[in-house]
């Protein structure tokens, strides 16, 4: 709905904070931010809005200032 709205009104529908920012507790514009969770986690959790979103087709992404070492340390 928020991506068919920005485009009913000719704008361009960013999604955020990609991967995720919910699990972590810092606020990334003064602390690092860690998620120890796993790949499959993060797949079955934080990314099902992102694909939704991408799906439907959403011009940008933006990420997330978040270390997922599990995933890539």
């Amino acid at each position: 709905a928020y991506i068919d709205g920005m485009h009913a009104a000719d704008m361009a529908a960013t999604i955020k904070h990609f991967p995720g920012h919910g699990s972590v507790l810092e606020d990334t514009h003064f602390d690092d931010a860690v998620d120890p969770r796993p790949l499959d986690e993060l797949r079955a959790v934080d990314l099902v809005p992102f694909a939704a979103g991408i799906e439907a087709g959403a011009d940008a992404v933006m990420m997330a200032h978040v270390k997922y070492p599990a995933v890539d340390p």
